[in-house]
């Protein structure tokens, strides 16, 4: 199996690096990263949005037949629907998209993984288990916005608003979720002072004072009505979840606190300032936790990198197995949770559950199993019903 495969790969310089020198160099790092490329790249039906695109794809010309009127009758962002014509001109397979995003949100984490962190093997490890997936079989268009905000973010930490500015742009073109880097530096003072139980009472209540659909709806006055909509009504009408999702999150929101009081100067500034925001934004996921699970997409990078440091820091085994046991719960609930509610009709016995999205991987070379594939689109297509990401 492909993903027991990876995971083994990821595993072994985890255990041996510090027995071989040969993970010193940068060969088996790298070689993780093609890894994920070729995997991400060459799946067929592997991953819910993917179906989408996947369909969409059909409808875009190429670029020789492509006129600046084809923007208006997409209904994506432009540069999204220009890869898309690009992929095309190329090879007229989807998989050529699928190897272009996979190209840029690979090696662009691991290289922030490479420049931010000396534990890169156990943060790429982490990467694998809990956003590989995600980042590139789910929100595909999202994923280059977010590859390229962490250029951008170089520049908010520096403050030279220009080029940020510039940058977040251009990812707004590839998704309209990137609306939000435009108020980021708002937060900048307030990110900058000192974290302190004063400051997260004032910042709690900041925030929890516009995260309802009527500000958000404001804040957005630049996309179209009908995507306003999507964020601040499909994201907000779930938005108390069930009470086992609100108790994770005040777990993790204390156990992220707890991070950021002990990794003050051992992790960069860019990362301890970016896990400042995940923490804010986790503030909001109390009350909206589909909305700030987009928006923290963003800065999860961040938090992996300092929850590794963390965990060498501390070098206690009961915080060790207490955090591990987090993520192992994160993964659980993500992958295997029941949607067969959200499926099947009441008098079917089948059970569905998230993961099938995902299992059994296929790639260009084989042939699915037609029954895979249409419990996939019914996953999919009932779980999230016309809103696509």
């Amino acid at each position: 199996m492909i993903y027991l495969f990876l995971f083994i790969v990821f595993c072994i310089p985890v255990f041996f690096k510090d027995k071989s020198p040969f993970f010193e160099k940068p060969y088996w790092y790298w070689g993780e990263c093609v890894l994920l490329i070729l995997v991400a790249g060459l799946r067929l039906v592997v991953g819910g949005d993917t179906q989408t695109y996947l369909a969409d794809f059909d409808v875009y010309p190429p670029l020789e037949d492509f006129t600046i009127l084809h923007f208006a009758l997409f209904r994506y962002q432009p540069l999204w629907t220009l890869l898309n014509c690009v992929a095309k001109s190329i090879y007229p397979q989807f998989f050529v998209v699928q190897i272009i995003v996979s190209c840029i949100i690979n090696p662009v984490t691991f290289y922030i993984i490479k420049k931010e962190t000396e534990k890169k093997y156990e943060v790429a490890l982490v990467f694998l288990l809990l956003q590989f997936l995600y980042l590139n079989c789910e929100i595909m268009r999202e994923t280059i916005a977010i590859s390229m905000f962490y250029f951008a973010f170089s520049f908010y930490i520096k403050r030279r608003w220009l080029p940020y500015y510039g940058i977040c742009a251009v990812c707004f073109f590839f998704h309209d979720a990137a609306i939000f880097y435009f108020f980021l530096p708002l937060l900048y003072p307030i990110l900058t002072r000192e974290f302190t139980a004063k400051y997260v009472i004032v910042m709690a209540t900041f925030i929890l004072v516009f995260a309802n659909p009527l500000v958000l709806s404001k804040l957005m006055f630049f996309l179209p009505e009908s995507r306003v909509e999507v964020f601040t009504d499909f994201y907000a009408k779930m938005a108390i979840g069930s009470i086992f999702g609100i108790l994770r999150s005040i777990t993790e929101l204390f156990f992220t606190y707890f991070i950021i009081v002990k990794v003050k100067g051992t992790v960069s500034y860019k990362v301890y300032i970016g896990l400042k925001i995940y923490f804010l934004m986790h503030l909001i996921g109390l009350i909206m936790p589909l909305f700030v699970n987009r928006i923290c997409n963003s800065y999860n990078l961040f938090y992996y990198i300092a929850l590794v440091d963390f965990l060498y820091l501390m070098r206690n085994k009961l915080v060790t197995v207490a955090y591990v046991g987090l993520l192992t719960i994160v993964f659980v609930r993500y992958y295997f949770v029941d949607v067969t509610n959200l499926v099947s009709s009441k008098e079917s016995s089948d059970k569905y559950y998230f993961y099938e999205l995902f299992v059994p991987y296929y790639s260009i070379f084989e042939r699915p199993d037609a029954n895979v594939v249409a419990r996939r689109r019914a996953i999919y297509l009932n779980q999230v019903g016309d809103n696509n990401n």
